[in-house]
């Protein structure tokens, strides 16, 4: 056994797909969080703009959230390896994308280029895919064999 096999951080395919939910969850709630906070104070204008990124939300996961997170399920479920690195619950080019949005994100917000309700609906119209897609890796994690169990690849089989 190398040195990198006996330390490198690695999980089931299962617990690739609970990361990458969890993951996924995470920023999306704390966008919804944020944006809703982000919202003014009035009644009226709240239920609009909620309903307005809500439905834009909604959007995004028919047309482009469903498939990444369905892509991200098949290219965990192809890996060779039973024990994968817990950090390749994402593809590399994934990590790249993420840092940008997350770069884009931060400037916008500092360069105070959109008002704050602007910003709040844009959060959480990203938010609700994120959330929408969780759900989808979290149920698809969950019908993994689990590999403590004794299932294929799991640590009991190979005992």
């Amino acid at each position: 056994m190398t040195w990198y096999e006996r330390w490198k951080p690695a999980t089931s395919k299962r617990g690739l797909l609970v990361i990458a939910g969890s993951v996924w969850g995470g920023a999306g709630l704390l966008l919804l969080v944020r944006g809703y906070l982000f919202l003014p104070d009035t009644l009226g204008d709240h239920i609009v703009l909620v309903n307005l990124a809500v439905f834009i939300g909604i959007l995004f996961f028919r047309f482009l959230f469903r498939s990444l997170a369905d892509r991200n399920i098949g290219r965990i479920r192809a890996l060779v390896n039973e024990r994968p690195c817990l950090f390749s619950f994402q593809s590399w080019s994934s990590y790249g994308i993420m840092t940008m949005m997350i770069g884009l994100g931060v400037a916008v917000r500092a360069a105070a280029l959109v008002a704050l309700p602007g910003l709040g609906t844009g959060y959480i119209a990203m938010g609700v895919p994120l959330v929408m897609s969780s759900a989808r890796l979290l149920r698809e994690g969950g019908r993994s064999p689990h590999p403590t169990f004794g299932g294929p690849g799991s640590d009991l089989h190979s005992r």
